[in-house]
């Protein structure tokens, strides 16, 4: 969808689709049609073991440097969905309608706390990181306004943009 929407530069390959409702691929099968097909001279890469290359001591050890990025963007993900559930119910949307019967909105907003809280107990230099990264892709798309770079064109006359 972000790609679709031309959102942010340089994803727009992830916004090719197949068949007749554009349906997005598979990511196996995009990179098995880009490296797949003699990349590497003697070797098909679609019939290398994958378990061996995951448990590969020098693959191991790069995972373990990783994780506290790759937790931190996932609960930077929770904590947004939280507020968004928060902000949603505080400010009375009208489709927001939860069906939930134990539903309390207080509830969304303690557990955007927590998933930030989480962030910087666990390593409070990423934690800024992500909140720099988050920050700047939110600022990027703010001054893009992406709802004003073409409107939907209207039947009515003098409304179409030229």
């Amino acid at each position: 969808a972000l790609a679709k929407d031309k959102l942010y530069p340089f994803i727009g390959f992830f916004s090719k689709g197949h068949g007749a409702n554009n349906d997005p691929e598979p990511c196996e099968e995009r990179v098995e049609n880009q490296i797949g097909n003699n990349s590497f001279p003697g070797t098909d890469v679609r019939h290398l073991n994958p378990e061996l290359l995951v448990t590969s001591e020098p693959v191991y050890s790069q995972l373990n440097s990783i994780a506290p990025m790759l937790s931190n963007f996932f609960l930077a993900a929770y904590a947004l969905i939280n507020f968004s559930v928060f902000h949603a119910s505080v400010s009375k949307s009208p489709g927001w309608r939860p069906a939930f019967k134990y539903y309390n909105a207080w509830v969304s907003l303690v557990g955007t706390l927590l998933c930030i809280a989480v962030m910087f107990l666990m390593s409070w230099w990423m934690a800024l990181v992500t909140f720099f990264v988050v920050i700047t892709l939110y600022l990027y798309v703010s001054y893009r306004k992406p709802g004003t770079l073409s409107p939907l064109p209207t039947n009515e006359p003098g409304l179409n943009p030229k």
